[in-house]
């Protein structure tokens, strides 16, 4: 699902004089309109969300002056906000990324990139896109008015996904309670693939789906098998030796990615980021292997 990219017509500069700027668009919280008065008649009415954080997270500001463009009778300047992810574009807006979810100091915010153009309304002329650096990026809430809604379901299904994936991996011996010192000890776990249950975000009803991307074993003597997969019952996939007795408290650890669908939309969009679960490490008591003697 593409996102429309976030336009906002910020002014008109009519002819005649005015009190003040005309201003046309979505408002946003947090806003400042920076204009000036200038010999020629009033700048173009800039209106701006107080940036949050700039390319390395520092507070930014905007001044007035530095926000307000001088602009000839009957144009006006627009804007397109897009998340800061590489590929996005003034035409394209295309979807939100880690990088745009993660790097405001605000949790929950997004940052965006902004361009900006002039646009004669009466023919439909623009100029070209112009992407603004300072600051290089704005950070605004997901709840923001104006932010389109696939951004606000995107953002907060990333923030959440982490708490709404509770599935734990049980790891099972084989044999179960009781293995043997020196012998292969199989094991498997039944976690896989699952649909979280229904969520409702910004009255949309969006479905997780939380699928294992690797299995991380720990035997509970000290060694561990990276990324061994789930194993399977009466199988050798997933095996381990122990050199010691006693007992001992296998357990898995399991990473889950995540997509999700939005209403009717047959769309399956990725979860930026992953949910990692623990199992709870299972009972199980190694031992030595009987001798026997055998006459002769």
């Amino acid at each position: 699902m593409t996102l429309a990219p976030l336009l906002f017509v910020l002014a008109l500069q009519m002819s005649g004089p005015q009190p003040n700027p005309v201003v046309v668009g979505a408002c946003l919280h947090n806003l400042r309109s920076c204009h000036e008065k200038s010999d020629n008649g009033f700048l173009a009415s800039v209106v701006l969300p107080t940036p949050r954080v700039g390319a390395r997270g520092d507070a930014k500001t905007v001044s007035s002056k530095s926000a307000g463009v001088a602009l000839p009778a009957g144009l006006a300047q627009v804007r397109v906000l897009a998340p800061a992810c590489s590929g996005n574009s003034p035409t394209d807006a295309g979807l939100t990324c880690g990088a745009a979810t993660t790097t405001c100091p605000k949790p929950g915010d997004i940052a965006f990139w902004t361009w900006t153009a002039v646009l004669d309304p009466k023919t439909g002329k623009q100029t070209p896109w112009v992407l603004q650096t300072n600051p290089p990026t704005v950070c605004m809430g997901a709840a923001a008015p104006g932010v389109p809604k696939a951004v606000v379901i995107r953002a907060t299904i990333e923030r959440e996904f982490k708490r709404l994936v509770v599935l734990k991996g049980v790891a099972t011996p084989q044999p179960a309670g009781k293995t043997l010192v020196n012998f292969d000890t199989a094991f498997y776990t039944g976690a896989a693939a699952y649909q979280l249950p229904p969520i409702t975000i910004v009255g949309s009803t969006v479905r997780v789906r939380a699928t294992p991307a690797r299995y991380d074993w720990h035997f509970g003597d000290g060694t561990q098998l990276t990324d061994g997969g789930p194993g399977a019952k009466d199988t050798e996939q997933v095996t381990h030796r122990y050199t010691g007795t006693g007992r001992v408290g296998p357990y898995v650890v399991v990473t889950w990615s995540g997509t999700y669908k939005v209403d009717g939309d047959p769309t399956v969009q990725q979860v930026n980021g992953q949910a990692v679960t623990t199992g709870n490490p299972a009972a199980l008591q190694v031992e030595t292997a009987p001798s026997e003697l055998v006459a002769r």
